[in-house]
């Protein structure tokens, strides 16, 4: 709710005891991962983007593309564009309807091997 709310410094501590009492709970790294992404803390969005990524890869298709598409976003904006090409390559293989990760594609050359980065 205090996302929803724009109060994402509220959010923070009961998303970390989240998944402090839930270590399985996908979404609370997601959104962690969306809140350090959002100040700029990108190790830390990148760690918790790769939690979910992994915690969501065995479930719901919609629900995983969404993990990597977050994953290949902070990879892309931190300037890693192979990982976050291949990010977006796999939410589009979890999710074919992933707008964002196929907008993610695009921008990096699709999935071309040879692609120049931007």
């Amino acid at each position: 709710q205090q996302l929803n709310d724009g109060r994402s410094d509220a959010a923070i501590g009961p998303l970390e005891r989240a998944v402090a009492i839930d270590p399985t709970n996908v979404q609370g790294y997601y959104y962690l991962s969306v809140l350090h992404f959002e100040r700029g803390s990108f190790a830390q969005a990148i760690a918790f983007a790769n939690r979910a990524v992994v915690l969501a890869n065995t479930g719901d298709a919609t629900w995983s593309g969404r993990t990597y598409q977050l994953q290949g976003t902070i990879y892309e904006k931190v300037g890693r564009y192979p990982d976050a090409r291949a990010a977006y390559e796999r939410a589009v293989a979890r999710d074919p309807g992933n707008s964002g990760a196929r907008a993610g594609l695009y921008r990096l050359g699709g999935d071309r091997e040879d692609a120049a980065a931007p």
